[in-house]
């Protein structure tokens, strides 16, 4: 059985810039000894070590790889346990290789597997000969592979790529859809029409992350994969899938260096033995997605109205206890949608969603949470205060991290929070990290609720800051 060995790399500070391997050793300054062993450059043939490790390098995604109620599921990690297996079938030793695998940034995946921080990269990785310069590929494991645009159901439709010419497209960084966007500028340059703007996303969204605020109408267009954009359109009623695409004819393959030959053959030996249709399977993707809770648009009209109508009381709140104010809205949409009517069924009420002890507690003591609007926010947000400062004060922890922590405490509980971090910690993650390391914790111990209520606020928020001038104007107070 494979060893589902989670080791997440966590946050950086800045985006990689292009292939570098060079600058790799700088990623990883310091890192806990577990990550460190795991993390060592070596190029040698995996397959000949004395312990035989194949350390598969992931992206940490909605398809690919990820962890639920502590199970590793996913498209590679379906592939890399088959190809453990395979090994293991075919070995005589009595300690037959074993799969390891560590996320990471999808763009971080092939300079690392370059300077020599991990044998296979396994990440739905497309061919491209930027990358051939760094690294070996296996054979494909599957061809044919259309970078197709997508948009939402009430974006203009994209007839050709041509059509891009003047609008925006958000990618995520580090993907292929990047370059064969970029060399469809030229081509647009060369015609004398407008060239494509290119967003690129948070380091922190995948593209699935992309399909769903798409999906949301957050944004117009992205590009996915087919194979992977057919099924999220299934799902997603907002999607539509257009036959306009910016690359044809694409292969998914492993990468591996270049001086481990052997370990490129026996991927090509188990691409063998694989039909095409075990790889990206609709039924596979639905047992894993069916329940999940989908991003919704916190900038579409109606909550436009709304934000309009709060402003200045979440401004006031904002400005008095530390925060930027969309990052209370952010919250607020998740909590409420923004509805200062909405009651749970743990009787947390108004726009925040803010419970009748909590507002009674010393800590906050405000009155009149499920009446009035400004005490409703400036409750949350004197609560969200006090999360932040009393337990997530540590220089340690990034101001940005300090956020995804005070917001998981709001959804979960302080005293939860602070359980999984020390479980992370000796879990040989980074305890004073969210994402890529505490979170996973979380996913494995107390399911995806406070996982996805945290990666949604920050959905939210990076939709709310990228589309601020289209909220209404400030409003004198």
């Amino acid at each position: 059985m494979a060893i589902g060995c989670l080791v997440a790399c966590g946050e950086s500070e800045g985006r990689l810039s292009g292939l570098q391997p060079e600058s790799i050793p700088a990623l990883w300054d310091d890192p806990d000894p577990r990550l460190a062993r795991m993390l060592q450059v070596r190029k040698d043939e995996p397959l000949e070590r004395d312990v035989p490790m194949v350390r598969v390098l992931v992206s940490y995604d909605l398809s690919n790889y990820f962890v639920d109620k502590g199970r590793p599921r996913g498209f590679e990690y379906e592939l890399m346990t088959g190809f453990e297996a395979f090994l293991a079938e075919r070995t005589a030793d009595p300690v037959p290789p074993r799969v390891v695998f560590v996320a990471m940034p999808f763009e971080r995946l092939i300079p690392a597997i370059a300077n020599g921080r991990g044998d296979i990269a396994a990440a739905g990785i497309t061919i491209t000969s930027e990358r051939e310069a760094l690294i070996s590929f296996s054979s494909p494991y599957r061809r044919g592979v259309r970078e197709a645009v997508v948009r939402h159901r009430d974006a203009d439709p994209i007839t050709t790529a041509w059509d891009l010419a003047g609008r925006k497209v958000h990618l995520a960084s580090g993907t292929s859809y990047v370059s064969h966007l970029e060399r469809l500028n030229d081509e647009l340059r060369a015609a004398g029409l407008e060239p494509v703007t290119i967003e690129l996303a948070d380091p922190s969204l995948q593209t699935e992350d992309l399909l769903e605020m798409v999906h949301a109408g957050v944004y117009a267009y992205t590009v996915a994969d087919d194979h992977l954009a057919d099924v999220w359109s299934e799902l997603l009623e907002g999607l539509v899938v257009e036959s306009a695409s910016v690359n044809e004819g694409g292969e998914l393959a492993w990468a591996v260096r270049k001086d481990n030959p052997q370990l490129r053959a026996a991927l090509d030996a188990y691409v063998r033995t694989r039909r095409e249709g075990t790889f990206a399977g609709n039924l596979l993707f639905r047992r894993y997605y069916e329940t999940t809770r989908w991003i919704r648009n916190p900038v579409n009209p109606a909550t436009r109205g709304r934000i309009a109508r709060l402003r200045p009381y979440l401004e006031r709140s904002a400005e008095e206890y530390g925060f930027d104010w969309l990052e209370l809205v952010a919250i607020a949409f998740q909590e409420s949608r923004l509805d200062s009517t909405a009651v749970s069924r743990h009787g947390a009420v108004g726009v925040m969603q803010v419970k009748l002890a909590t507002a009674a507690d010393p800590n906050v003591d405000v009155r009149d949470v499920a009446q009035d609007d400004e005490a409703n926010i400036r409750a949350g947000a004197r609560y969200l205060a006090f999360l932040r400062d009393h337990y997530f004060s540590a220089p340690e922890i990034s101001p940005a991290t300090r956020f995804d922590f005070m917001v998981a405490a709001y959804n979960a509980g302080p005293a939860r929070i602070r359980r999984l971090r020390a479980a992370a910690a000796r879990e040989g993650l980074d305890p004073n990290r969210w994402f890529g390391n505490v979170e996973h914790v979380a996913r494995r111990r107390i399911g995806r609720e406070t996982v996805v209520y945290v990666g949604n606020v920050n959905k939210y928020y990076v939709a709310l800051r990228s589309m601020e001038a289209q909220l209404e104007p400030r409003t004198e107070h």
